[in-house]
């Protein structure tokens, strides 16, 4: 642990530079997965909510509602998480339209209206199982998912899902799930500084013996170099 927390103390400046680049990015990818300090859940603008969990939840509720018997399962939910599943998929398919040029970004960005109509029509009955209930509340709910349903689509080039956040996460998470998280705000912190700069230099397709090398022998400089081509 002293070797960690000494890496990250040393990297700590090189995280800040991270906070502010991230900070000036025309956009984020981000994703809610959370981490556990002593034994309680912690967590590592313009908010777009993930299209493809979306998508899951109607399809695990579908499966779930299809399990039951034939007597207990009632049509309109079955129909409702479909016809979701099938809306929002094609949400998706816009974005990409306009993403290879097939669509204008103005095009793309005044479906936006209709998009709304046809989720407040799929959405406009009360359902009976209270799990497809839930996910027509939280559809419509402008404190949950309505108002980001379609952010992808007013923002150039933002994604509708945060797979690649998911992606860039999926180790720390496999990590977390063997060590249960930390026992303390500072290995937290420790960790935090870490990882961003393991990641950043894992993206950036560098070899990080050498520069975590240089980085214990000379401090945060030759890295933040090798990372942003600058010093400062």
């Amino acid at each position: 642990m002293a070797f960690e927390r000494k890496a990250a103390h040393l990297a700590q400046p090189i995280h800040e530079q991270l906070r502010d680049k991230v900070r000036h990015a025309d956009i984020l990818h981000a994703d809610e997965t959370h981490w556990r300090i002593d034994g309680k859940n912690a967590y590592a603008q313009n908010r777009q909510s993930c299209l493809a969990h979306l998508i899951r939840k109607a399809r695990e509720i579908s499966d779930l509602i299809s399990a039951l018997p034939r007597s207990r399962q009632h049509p309109p939910d079955l129909l409702f998480c479909q016809r979701i599943k099938t809306f929002l998929s094609r949400a998706c398919e816009i974005g990409r339209h306009r993403d290879v040029g097939k669509l204008s970004f103005t095009d793309a960005k005044d479906r936006i209206p209709a998009l709304y109509r046809r989720l407040q029509s799929i959405c406009a009955s009360t359902l009976h199982h209270p799990d497809a209930e839930n996910l027509r509340q939280r559809l419509l709910d402008p404190s949950r998912d309505y108002h980001r349903l379609f952010t992808f689509l007013k923002i150039n080039r933002m994604p509708p899902t945060n797979n690649y956040a998911e992606q860039i996460l999926r180790h720390p998470v496999i990590f977390r799930k063997i060590i249960f998280g930390n026992r303390s705000e500072l290995g937290a912190r420790a960790l935090e500084i870490n990882l961003s700069v393991f990641n950043t230099i894992k993206c950036r397709c560098l070899n990080p013996i050498p520069l975590i090398k240089d980085l214990f022998l000379h401090g945060h400089r030759p890295l933040a170099k090798a990372l942003f081509d600058d010093s400062s």
